[in-house]
């Protein structure tokens, strides 16, 4: 899977319940159609450095699986 530029969204949560269709109705309605992710990504924990931020490299080399990856059809995010 190579997200070299594509937006991809990363999402820590441990809420089980938390569901990428919601996500996805609240980002059509705040952002516009360009800025959507084509694809969501649940993670218990964002990883971070010893220095606290976020360890972007982890993230860019990230190999989902099915059960915490969402991704978006062409039409999904096509606004009406």
């Amino acid at each position: 899977d190579n997200r070299e530029g594509r937006l991809t969204l990363f999402i820590q949560s441990a809420n089980k319940k938390l569901k990428s269709s919601d996500i996805i109705y609240f980002i059509k309605k705040a952002l516009p159609n360009y800025m959507c992710p084509q694809a969501i990504i649940f993670l218990e924990k964002i990883p971070t450095l010893a220095s606290g931020k976020i360890d972007r490299i982890f993230l860019k080399n990230y190999k989902p699986n099915e059960n915490n990856l969402y991704k978006s059809s062409n039409n999904l995010y096509r606004l009406s």
